[in-house]
């Protein structure tokens, strides 16, 4: 984050390693571009505070370059963890979730 602010670039990319979800189309070795990223292990269970927990980051369109290089795009949902539950799955699905990764969060 202080390089963030430091620097203050007009464009930041986050590149990792991510799992893709078959019943959205995705294969191994499909490179995606996000169209927003989520959070699906934040739980706050306090009214008021599910939306920040979750959050949403819309992510910069850029369809001439996934029209050009042949990419495909959806939304990434991120954690912080290695475990997984009923709920994260449910935060997944509500928010379209093509691709999962750690790297976002």
């Amino acid at each position: 984050m202080v390089a963030i602010a430091e620097f203050k670039p007009c464009l930041l990319i986050s590149a990792g390693t991510s799992g893709g979800f078959k019943s959205k189309g995705v294969s191994i070795n499909d490179t995606f571009i996000s169209t927003k990223c989520v959070n699906h292990d934040r739980r706050i269970p306090i009214p008021g505070f599910t939306e920040y927990g979750v959050g949403c980051q819309d992510s910069i369109p850029c369809p001439n370059l996934i029209k050009a290089l042949g990419l495909k795009s959806g939304v990434v949902t991120s954690s912080n963890s290695l475990d997984h539950n009923d709920s994260d799955d449910k935060i997944m699905a509500e928010n379209d979730a093509s691709v999962k990764d750690m790297e976002a969060a």
